[in-house]
């Protein structure tokens, strides 16, 4: 089982990604400047892996099983893939990274300068978002009707806040999981197959990952 997976660290390239699912989702709409409030719990955990990590960590087992089964056939195992509870990052933390460099990566086409205001208690924010997103939504769409142009805004948020709702379970709740054989899939290998299969997050360097993953952002999802 592989948790969400998010933009590569390294392989095939920096910051290859080619979807808006999950975190990525959430990062690309700050800095495009549309995402300007959320409901959340700060500190809970958010457990993602770069896509590259679950590859190799795939691969890995896949090669593990075979070696094994060739020896002696026997029933094969669950592994699990996530970020250790040492190298999880909070929401908090990923909201801050997810703007920190706008200045340093910014998109050509955001509509307002990228920050994120999280609202602690859901039931207050419908009432913040109102004011955050569906009334420029409302005003921005009205220009665009004015101009003879599709409205769109509005619809945007509409499906913005029905994502946030069918994630709050996830944004309120951490979730710890067994990574006992996944970490002795790790340790059986050699520094050699460490270089091959390369999936261990203790190594990872989030400050350095979101670098990356947002100039990736801005390559392969802006297309800037």
């Amino acid at each position: 089982m592989i948790l969400p997976v998010v933009a590569s660290y390294k392989e095939p390239v920096p910051g290859w990604l080619d979807n808006f699912y999950g975190p990525i989702g959430i990062t690309f709409g700050i800095g495009n400047g549309v995402l300007r409030v959320i409901t959340l719990n700060n500190d809970t955990f958010i457990n993602m892996v770069p896509v590259d990590y679950s590859v190799s960590m795939a691969l890995a087992t896949v090669w593990q099983t075979a070696k094994l089964n060739a020896q002696s056939p026997q029933d094969p195992k669950i592994y699990t893939f996530a970020a250790s509870e040492t190298k999880a990052i909070k929401y908090r933390d990923f909201c801050l990274r997810s703007v920190v460099l706008r200045e340093k990566f910014p998109l050509n086409n955001m509509i307002w300068f990228p920050f994120i205001q999280v609202v602690p208690t859901k039931w207050l924010f419908p009432f913040v978002a109102f004011f955050y997103h569906i009334l420029p939504g409302h005003i921005i769409d009205l220009g665009l009707r004015l101009a003879g142009k599709k409205p769109r805004l509005v619809k945007i948020y509409g499906k913005i806040h029905e994502g946030i709702e069918m994630l709050q379970y996830f944004m309120r709740n951490s979730f710890y999981f067994d990574m006992k054989n996944t970490d002795r899939l790790l340790e059986s290998l050699s520094p050699e197959e460490r270089q091959i299969f390369n999936f261990d997050m203790e190594s990872l360097d989030w400050d350095d990952y979101f670098e990356k993953g947002l100039l990736g952002m801005r390559l392969y999802l802006a297309k800037e």
